[in-house]
């Protein structure tokens, strides 16, 4: 899967899971627009781009993973993985 079409994904349903529950905030919206954002922007764009664009909201993504203890813990996992990937794959 593109790694961006994969970062909107996740950043799509923790907004619905957040709207849904009551629990926005702020900060945590503002996290998932400059996701959405630079998501936007990188989609199409080759993997090692792309890799860094994960580099770049990789303090938001971080500020929106669920808890290792919810339901969503796949992708938790799916999401701390592609952060280890984008931090080895870039210098």
């Amino acid at each position: 899967m593109e790694i961006c079409k994969l970062l909107l994904k996740f950043s799509r349903t923790r907004q619905a899971h957040f709207e849904h529950t009551g629990f926005k905030s702020a900060t945590k919206m503002k996290a998932i627009s400059k996701i959405q954002r630079v998501a936007g922007f990188f989609s199409g764009k080759q993997p090692e781009v792309q890799l860094r664009a994960v580099n770049q909201v990789r303090q938001e993504i971080i500020e929106i993973l669920p808890s290792e203890y919810s339901r969503f813990h796949k992708l938790r996992r799916t999401m701390l993985d592609l952060l280890d990937l984008a931090k080895i794959a870039t210098p």
